[in-house]
């Protein structure tokens, strides 16, 4: 390994992947939820978009669904 390299010379090749991994999306949100996401990123240093973005890739992941659904559906969950 050299001890330094010369990084003027490094060719940038874009990632063929990163349009696939996420989508830019326009959401109607609560104040009061954009308040906590910002109450949130102040104590974390992340910024909210991020967080909310973490939070709904955990939902999905989880498969969780909303729990006014599960009422709504006479308490029938799916699997």
């Amino acid at each position: 390994m050299r001890k330094e390299y010369d990084l003027t010379k490094l060719t940038l090749h874009p990632n063929p992947y990163f349009a696939r991994q996420s989508e830019e999306v326009r959401l109607r949100v609560g104040r009061d939820v954009v308040a906590y996401f910002d109450a949130v990123a102040a104590e974390t240093g992340i910024d909210a978009p991020t967080l909310m973005a973490v939070y709904l890739r955990e939902c999905a992941i989880k498969r969780q669904r909303p729990h006014w659904l599960d009422d709504r559906a006479g308490g029938q969950q799916r699997a």
